[in-house]
């Protein structure tokens, strides 16, 4: 049986990045397997959970900021609470100086000041540090 994430593997995920909606036929051609391996690699990464979705990204003037973020106690319950907020793009759990890296996107700055504030208000977390994105590149 083949890892989940061998080489080819790793192939097949960033063309679905670049394109979710490649098919099958295409994929084959630029890693050289037939259509049938790719479609039951693409059922076994699905299975697997190394690929989670497939998605579109639509052209968006909105913008966006990094909040890195300390928490109260415990940083696993801060996260959940964000999470249900239903305000962040992405949420991240790291080690280092900050427990947690929460992405927000809004339609202006005072948007995302306003759910910066609301994620504030749970009294779960310490402190934050904002970066504002400028242009994204990926």
């Amino acid at each position: 049986m083949v890892s989940s994430l061998d080489r080819t593997n790793k192939r097949i995920i960033d063309l679905l990045k670049e394109n979710s909606r490649m098919k099958n036929t295409e994929i084959a051609a630029e890693v050289g397997l037939s259509e049938g391996a790719i479609r039951k690699r693409i059922e076994m990464l699905l299975r697997k959970g190394d690929i989670k979705r497939f998605t579109i990204e639509t052209p968006t003037r909105k913008r966006a900021a990094i909040v890195m973020m300390r928490s109260k106690g415990s940083d696993k319950l801060a996260l959940k609470a964000i999470k249900e907020l239903g305000i962040a793009e992405r949420i991240y759990d790291i080690y280092g100086e900050y427990d947690g890296c929460v992405v927000i996107e809004g339609e202006d700055l005072e948007d995302i000041d306003e759910k910066i504030g609301i994620m504030r208000s749970l009294g779960r977390i310490r402190d934050t540090k904002t970066y504002i994105v400028l242009k994204r590149w990926l």
